[in-house]
Formats: structure tokens, sequence, C-alpha cells
């Protein structure tokens, strides 16, 4: 339990380090065996640098639990389009092993003046199958 308490603690204390926008972007409840809560947050921090911060906590402990994917859309008029993806497979950090969250942090960079967000497809896995649920953030724009 109190690993647990932790893990939400850390959740939220991550939530709230980035600076800018919204305090948390958008979280998502319950839907599933395996996902509890997901949440993504995208914040500009300056110098064209955007950050992504994002989390995932289990409904127990998970085999592996983390990102599977984070897709960075940029606007353009009523539109979004898609101008980079991360995927889990190619970024370790994305991932943990035999833990009941995970929470990661990481920088891309944008040109100032264009308004992007960020799609989290989060993942959990435990020896009774997986599941994926996906959430978009809030939207920033880059200075």
């Amino acid at each position: 339990m109190k690993k647990r308490f932790l893990s939400i603690l850390l959740i939220m204390v991550m939530s709230l380090s980035i600076g800018g926008g919204s305090l948390l972007a958008w979280i998502g409840v319950q839907s599933s065996t395996h996902l509890n809560t997901y949440s993504i947050y995208l914040g500009a921090t300056g110098n064209n640098k955007m950050a992504v911060s994002f989390s995932v906590l289990g409904t127990g402990q998970m085999t592996k639990i983390g990102a599977q994917k984070i897709l960075i859309e940029k606007q353009s008029g009523s539109s979004w389009v898609t101008v980079a993806t991360y995927h889990g497979s190619t970024n370790p950090a994305f991932y943990r092993s035999n833990a009941y969250s995970h929470a990661y942090e990481f920088s891309f960079t944008g040109s100032p003046g264009t308004t992007y967000r960020a799609t989290l497809t989060a993942y959990a896995e435990n020896s009774s199958g997986s599941d994926t649920q996906t959430g978009v953030s809030n939207t920033s724009q880059c200075y």
C-alpha cells in the first residue's frame, strides 16, 4: 500500500512540475482491469522547447506499464497534423517492469508560434492480459 501511495504522489508531483498551461491536462479514469488512471501534459518551456509529461497507474502490479506510443501534433487551421511519433518499443524509458505505475518526461524542439498537443496510448500488461487506452493532452503554444 505504501508503494501505491508513493506512486500516486509521484504522479501528482510530476503533474505540477511543468510550468505554464493548465495544471493537469487530461486524466483517464479506470475503464479496464489493467489501467486505473493515465494522464498526459504538454507545456512550452521557452527557447523553442516543449515538455511532455505522462503518467500511467495500473490497477495492481503490472509486468509492463507505461506509454506504448505518443503522437506530437501541431495545429493547422482547424485540423491537427502529426509531426512526430515516439514509440515505447524504441524508447525504453517509456516503460517500467514489475511496477504499479510509471511516469516520465521528455522534451522536443518546436517552432515558435505553433500550437501543439500530444496523444498518449497508455499500456499495462500482467499475467491475465493487457490493455491500451488513449488520451489527448492540453494544447500549448511554443515560444
